[in-house]
């Protein structure tokens, strides 16, 4: 995701001419929800990976 950020930033603005104007300033937006999105997806995913996991156990114990 960062090396995409990068591209964007350094290549595709520049060639736009967006570096400076409100158009950047959305895409900064965008990409930090979607930052927020994958990370909130992640913790979830763990969450549930790591419960699963402890409820094995805990049947196993029985």
């Amino acid at each position: 995701m960062l090396s995409f950020d990068l591209f964007m930033e350094g290549i595709v603005f520049e060639w736009l001419e967006w570096n400076g104007t409100t158009k950047n300033d959305w895409f900064f937006v965008l990409w930090w929800g979607v930052v927020v999105v994958w990370f909130l997806y992640g913790t979830y995913t763990l969450y549930l990976r790591f419960n699963k996991r402890k409820d094995l156990l805990n049947e196993r114990s029985k």
